[in-house]
């Protein structure tokens, strides 16, 4: 359950409680068994945040949180989960300023893209602090509600340029640039291992004082498309950690697609990024067609591994709608051999389905013709 900011004593403070009960069932295969690490987790967490807005250039808000947390299982001092209850309780004071906001604004008569093009450069700071946590190494760590580092002071700065467009005819602004470059400083430097503002967290690198540095830009040029840029670079290293991109194009709501790119790299002698079996390299692409106010339609849908040079997954289907019926037809093929983690590591499949108004679907019975590829295909 989570409860929106609702405002006290007349707008001054506002309240937030987010309540959440998780059953978390996790099944890890050992070489003899298979081990159930599946537990309860109860958690509370009350917010007060005191907003400052005087000035326009310059805003502040600053937030006093009490969180409580209570998993139904824990870890002995060997590390083994064990069927005993444990309990965390801690306080976090935090403060988020951004400004001073620099503002500059050119004019163009007569252009219809941007009559009006306004550059924002939002440096912000933001300092927190978590009480003491004496119980750190008996949780079970999930997730990162379970990695918090306690008696730790984080400091996070950088800055935000953002670019908005004003088209001509009174037109609303609206943004079509976004660059945040970001950085985090730990005085326990184990709290950048469980950061879960950054990507490359919980990768077992070792302790640091710094995060990685953060690079985020976001692209919206026109109504109909929008990219993105994410990266994480190691200031130690001086090397790119992480890297990724993706975009989007919806063309007047008859064609649709997507298409987005991401690496994992490798970095010599940072830790959990020197192993080249645990590199990555993706290509994935989405191009939906809908033609004739939907009555035909046609998607193909890909997960390309250039690493090792192979095809994860292809799926094609064809639909067709009528008033009182329709029928659609899919293909699909899958490859995860060499991920070595799924059950079915290859597979052919080819489903179909009928559509009658007013009464449902009507599938196939055995879902996908066939069974794996190896079995003498589909």
């Amino acid at each position: 359950v989570n409860r929106n900011e609702r405002p006290l004593f007349g707008s001054v403070a506002y309240l937030a409680v987010n309540t959440e009960y998780n059953r978390l069932i996790i099944e890890r295969k050992s070489e003899t068994e298979l081990v159930d690490q599946s537990l309860t987790r109860y958690d509370i967490l009350p917010r007060i945040r005191v907003p400052f807005t005087k000035w326009q250039f310059l805003t502040a808000n600053s937030t006093v949180a009490f969180r409580s947390t209570h998993w139904t299982e824990s870890r002995d001092p060997l590390g083994q989960q064990v069927d005993q209850g444990v309990s965390r309780n801690y306080y976090e004071l935090q403060s988020q300023v951004t400004g001073p906001v620099l503002n500059r604004i050119w004019t163009f008569p007569g252009s219809k893209y941007a009559e009006k093009l306004k550059h924002s450069i939002q440096p912000f700071f933001n300092v927190g602090r978590i009480s003491g946590v004496d119980n750190f190494e008996r949780i079970v760590q999930i997730d990162s509600a379970d990695t918090v580092v306690g008696s730790t002071t984080r400091v996070a700065y950088g800055v935000t340029n953002r670019v908005y467009r004003k088209p001509a005819g009174g037109g609303q602004s609206r943004e079509i640039l976004n660059a945040t470059v970001g950085q985090s400083y730990y005085t326990d430097e184990r709290a950048a291992q469980y950061d879960r503002y950054y990507q490359t967290s919980f990768n077992g690198t070792a302790p640091t004082k710094f995060s990685p540095l953060s690079i985020a830009i976001r692209t919206l040029p026109t109504d109909y498309m929008t990219t993105n840029f994410r990266a994480e670079y190691d200031t130690r290293f001086h090397a790119f950690r992480t890297m990724a991109a993706d975009g989007t194009i919806d063309w007047r709501g008859w064609i649709q697609a997507s298409a987005g790119w991401s690496q994992r790299r490798f970095v010599e002698g940072l830790s959990g990024f020197d192993d080249p079996d645990r590199l990555d390299h993706y290509i994935n692409g989405l191009t939906n067609v809908r033609l004739k106010q939907n009555r035909y339609g046609l998607m193909h849908q890909f997960n390309y591994d250039l690493l090792r040079s192979s095809f994860l997954q292809q799926r094609i289907m064809a639909y067709y709608n009528a008033q009182c019926c329709g029928f659609a037809v899919e293909y699909q093929a899958y490859d995860l051999s060499q991920l070595g983690y799924s059950p079915v590591q290859k597979d052919n499949r080819l489903n179909f389905s009928f559509t009658l108004a007013g009464i449902g679907t009507f599938a196939n019975f055995f879902g996908a013709m066939g069974g794996p590829s190896g079995n003498g295909g589909y």
